[in-house]
């Protein structure tokens, strides 16, 4: 492995490109797969996703729907243990299939705020 460097830091890389290319191209076969006669919505996270899901979209054969929602629970580097919604999901979402597309799941509290949001806006359409 090769190592580059930015700024006055030095990172060893752990995954080629390549290696990384070649695995959301098979990811996007398999959700092809999978959503055949289909058409999910696939929500990003922002900001993190926002190049991986434009990269697996590229992928994807099905028709799709694209939405982001943008949460933060962090201060500076550590998580306050509080989730704000900035953006929230889009409005009709019931009887979907639905792919979330997050970059970093640490303690699971943002994913956690998002599915429980998803959950309650479903309930509530239900009403």
């Amino acid at each position: 492995m090769h190592k580059i460097k930015v700024e006055d830091k030095e990172f060893e890389i752990f995954l080629e490109n390549d290696t990384l290319n070649k695995r959301i191209r098979l990811m996007g076969i398999q959700m092809n797969v999978d959503y055949e006669g289909k058409c999910p919505l696939f929500i990003g996270v922002l900001n993190g996703s926002f190049l991986f899901m434009a990269d697996l979209i590229k992928e994807i054969n099905v028709p799709c729907e694209i939405a982001f929602m943008r949460v933060a629970s962090y201060e500076g580097t550590s998580s306050s243990g509080n989730v704000k919604e900035l953006i929230g999901l889009p409005e009709n979402i019931e009887g979907r299939d639905i792919i979330i597309v997050e970059d970093i799941v640490d303690t699971g509290l943002t994913l956690t705020h998002i599915l429980k949001t998803i959950k309650e806006k479903i309930r509530h359409r239900l009403k």
